[in-house]
């Protein structure tokens, strides 16, 4: 029965053999090798319909035959390498608009969430890239967010090695402006603002701002991000970005405009100010204020009107020292009767991209060289595993 399996399985890793393994129902003869309960057997059989699912064309025809209810079925196997396989298959059916509400009706996403709290990396890498691709698409990223996600991103974060997964999975949600409130209602907004912080991740800096910058635009969130910290670790990036013996940032065009942004849409709330102010946040205002980009001086313009009409007052900090919590107030300067506050327009998921806010999500996979700009959604695409290797060493994912 293992010599069986491993044929099938090294079958499947040649793209000329794949078809004709379809037309001779191999699906049904892998099935039932599944159902051994051989752990070898069901490794090697799960490796096989993972390399068939790497073919696109042929994805389909291996979702109807019912291979992701048994896909399904191996999430929970103890089997922590047949795990990782299955999700890997299953993240490839996520990028297939005709198989994803297969996955979704096969109650995929609840045991992908619990394999979060697997002791193997590999299979938690594998179980998160599928639900990043579920999230990267408008007929299945409510439904993934809805079974509790962010508390299970939450659970992972002392795992450096899937931050950079976590932000992006984040991103993805934060182009959905319906999915904001739950966004916050389960903690987001820690998160978010806890990965523009972490100094490993300055390389998502942009994406961590874009994310932020999405849900700053929504109605009722401003107190969440302010409870989250999110005025001081605004400061973060632009702090890193002075240079040694010098005064002022030097930040790139995106960045500062990102940074710009949200302190903008902060400052239309009279519950925002006093803690923007407060918490140093008119040092990123000058630092911003200093930058070539006329986007960026126009937005820091308009925050400083803002706050003109507010009853809050300008806290003067040293230009290299960061913000405190307990800032001496100077006398509140007295407001206008009732001018308009500036903002900047809600970012949709389905509103045309602009230079402040990323693009909706995409259907197409991410499957090499990136195809989107850095503020897309993302997703993952599997290359093939054959039983000469592991899944852990066939993983793809390529940033």
């Amino acid at each position: 029965m293992r010599a069986v399996a491993i044929s099938l399985c090294n079958l499947s890793v040649l793209k000329s053999c794949r078809k004709d393994m379809i037309k001779m129902n191999v699906i049904e003869v892998l099935t039932q090798l599944l159902g051994s309960g051989i752990t070898d057997t069901v490794y090697l059989c799960t490796l096989a319909l993972s390399n068939l699912t790497a073919a696109p064309d042929l994805r389909q025809i291996v979702a109807n035959k019912g291979a992701i209810t048994v896909l399904c079925t191996l999430l929970s196997s103890p089997h922590a390498p047949t795990c990782a396989v299955a999700s890997k298959s299953l993240a490839n059916f996520a990028c297939d608009g005709a198989c994803r509400a297969k996955v979704i009706a096969a109650n995929a996403v609840p045991p992908m969430l619990n394999l979060f709290a697997n002791a193997d990396e590999a299979v938690r890498s594998d179980s998160l890239g599928a639900i990043i691709n579920l999230l990267s698409f408008p007929d299945t990223y409510h439904h993934v967010v809805e079974c509790d996600l962010i508390t299970h991103l939450k659970d992972i974060m002392h795992h450096t090695m899937h931050l950079d997964a976590i932000a992006m999975a984040l991103f993805n949600v934060t182009t959905y402006p319906d999915m904001h409130p739950m966004l916050i209602e389960q903690g987001g907004a820690e998160l978010l603002v806890s990965l523009l912080l972490n100094p490993n991740l300055s390389h998502l800096v942009e994406q961590n701002l874009a994310s932020l910058a999405n849900i700053a635009k929504t109605k009722g969130v401003t107190p969440a991000l302010i409870k989250a910290g999110i005025v001081q670790a605004l400061w973060t990036p632009i702090a890193n970005a002075i240079p040694s013996g010098e005064t002022t940032a030097v930040l790139p065009t995106a960045t500062a405009t990102k940074l710009a942004h949200i302190l903008m849409d902060l400052s239309t709330t009279e519950d925002a100010c006093k803690p923007l102010v407060a918490e140093g946040g008119v040092l990123s205002l000058v630092q911003l204020a200093r930058q070539d980009d006329d986007v960026t001086k126009l937005a820091v313009a308009a925050v400083f009107y803002n706050l003109s009409l507010k009853k809050v007052g300008i806290i003067l900090h040293d230009p290299l020292t960061p913000p405190t919590s307990n800032p001496l107030p100077l006398p509140p300067l007295t407001p206008s009767p009732s001018p308009p506050l500036l903002r900047s327009s809600p970012t949709t998921a389905s509103s045309t991209p602009s230079s402040n806010s990323p693009t909706p999500p995409s259907t197409s996979a991410w499957s090499g060289a990136p195809l989107h700009s850095p503020t897309s959604p993302r997703t993952l695409a599997v290359a093939p595993c054959s039983a000469s290797r592991s899944a852990r060493s066939r993983r793809v994912w390529r940033r």
